[in-house]
């Protein structure tokens, strides 16, 4: 990635000097960075996108080894363990594991739900420090929804059966225990002008299968869309009785009647 910005207090747009060949440690202040990706520049970037996250980090600029911040806050993904959280603001020569409070290591524990958590974390000198002691500090870890993909599968019925609206995942996708089931998703079929297909009665026609609703807060759902047809229903018609007709010099009435409608419609 290429196009990358970086940010920091001296930033002068006149002249392009950012500031960030400078400690962060300046005049007894401390100072943080910013390094944003502003966009895609390789020749093949018309085939990708970026994520609408992620793409914004803080760091720090040590002006020795005797310089040391603790990370308040941390970034992972639902299914991660700990030990691949993102430390955000983090700067030392040594190492930063996450601790309970006996300070035992707990890095390779997997937070059950996406939301927030609070933690400690422990910062370890690198052997032969003598100028840093062990730290510990209290961190706010952020679980993300993990990101997967689903498939719509295409379906079609007859107008006044019920709807059924299907679709299929990649079971490697999900982690832990969890289930197709457990992404608690429902599905839609519209026609992009307002109309849907979930209902008996829904217009015939063709609908694109879509994502309603995930009712999970730990996965990010994207649906690959699928067609559904709505077929009309074939009825039976019934005529009136004919066997007995004479003429009067008036027109005759016969009728027909049709039969297996929905209730309440008509033809």
């Amino acid at each position: 990635l290429s196009a990358i910005e970086f940010v920091g207090p001296t930033y002068d747009p006149e002249t392009g000097e950012n500031g960030t060949d400078k400690s962060s440690w300046n005049d007894g202040e401390l100072t943080a960075y910013t390094a944003k990706i502003s966009g895609l520049t390789g020749k093949d970037r018309f085939n990708y996108k970026l994520p609408d996250d992620n793409l914004e980090i803080q760091y720090y600029v040590r002006g020795s080894d005797s310089d040391v911040i603790m990370p308040e806050t941390a970034i992972m993904t639902y299914g991660q363990k700990l030990s691949d959280a993102w430390m955000i603001g983090l700067s030392g020569p040594g190492t930063f594991t996450f601790v309970d409070d006996d300070g035992k290591d707990i890095g390779e524990n997997v937070p059950d739900a996406a939301g927030k958590y609070s933690y400690k974390v422990k910062y370890t000198p690198k052997e032969g420090d003598t100028e840093q002691d062990v730290q510990t500090g209290d961190i706010t870890v952020t679980v993300r929804p993990k990101a997967i993909t689903v498939n719509a599968l295409s379906g079609k019925k007859i107008y006044g059966e019920e709807t059924k609206l299907e679709f299929e995942v990649d079971e490697s996708q999900l982690v832990l225990d969890d289930t197709k089931d457990d992404l608690k998703l429902t599905l839609t079929a519209a026609d992009g002008e307002g109309e849907d297909g979930d209902s008996i009665n829904s217009p015939v026609g063709a609908y694109k299968i879509v994502k309603k609703e995930c009712g999970t807060g730990n996965y990010n759902v994207t649906v690959m869309p699928a067609w559904y047809i709505i077929s009309p229903k074939l009825i039976s018609v019934t005529w009136s009785d004919v066997s007995d007709l004479v003429y009067t010099g008036e027109p005759v009435n016969v009728t027909a009647k049709a039969q297996g409608l929905l209730e309440g419609e008509q033809c």
